[in-house]
């Protein structure tokens, strides 16, 4: 695909399989999408498996299902491995987007390690399916160096976690990326409201000058009038004194 647009620009519709399985239920048996079918996994999982779940369905209730959690469930994540998301508990609902639950125990995850530099090793760039910089892109966050983040295609990340996985510096390189993203939609934003607010200002200024134009001109006119008015009643009078001969 290339970079800022979408499958649509080159005559593409990409679907997976959930939206392709909604769509023919919808057409073909009159089901609107109420459920989907979320994996229910990970090491704290008793009885793992695939569970069809009404969309507001807590999340406990899946695990309930599929056996209950183990005592030394540390992280649930909503996704997949690498992409997936942290919820803070499992009370949240299924959602539309909902596809699979990780429960994992406390040695599941690598600890926390302190970030140490960059090394500029080049592993991050080795593993980017986008082919992007990671280790430039991250210098253009620290810096807050917008027009370097859109040179350098941040929004081309696809915020897969692989240079997360391969730094050896331990440096959370996608959260930066998506706070960077953040910042860069209000950055262009901000440029477009400044831009729009430039342009009703100029055509503010047109508007009044116009009118002090028109002004100007409607005073000139009623000027002149005025004064040869003034003429023609000024040669009048002088006509009326002069004596009748």
């Amino acid at each position: 695909m290339p970079n800022n647009s979408l499958p649509a620009d080159i005559g593409i519709v990409c679907h997976n399989v959930g939206t392709a399985v909604a769509v023919t239920d919808l057409f073909d048996r009159h089901r609107p999408l109420i459920s989907r079918i979320v994996t229910v996994t990970g090491h704290a999982i008793k009885s793992p498996g695939n569970i069809e779940a009404r969309i507001g369905t807590p999340m406990h209730k899946l695990f309930a299902i599929s056996g209950g959690l183990s005592a030394d469930v540390s992280h649930i994540i909503m996704g997949g491995p690498m992409m997936g998301l942290t919820l803070p508990d499992d009370s949240l609902p299924v959602t539309k987007a909902t596809n699979c639950v990780i429960a994992l125990q406390s040695g599941d995850l690598n600890p926390i390690k302190t970030e140490m530099p960059c090394i500029r090793c080049g592993e991050c760039l080795q593993v980017c399916p986008a082919h992007l910089l990671p280790q430039e892109l991250l210098t253009a966050a620290r810096q807050h160096d917008m027009d370097a983040l859109q040179e350098f295609g941040l929004n081309a990340c696809i915020e897969c976690g692989c240079c997360d996985y391969v730094c050896p510096s331990q440096i959370q390189l996608t959260n930066r990326f998506i706070k960077a993203k953040a910042a860069l939609h209000q950055h262009h934003t901000d440029m477009q409201g400044a831009e729009h607010a430039k342009l009703r200002y100029a055509a503010r200024e047109a508007r009044l000058a116009a009118q002090q134009n028109a002004a100007a001109a409607t005073l000139e006119v009623q000027t002149t009038t005025t004064n040869q008015d003034s003429i023609e009643a000024i040669m009048k009078r002088a006509r009326d004194k002069e004596p009748h001969k």
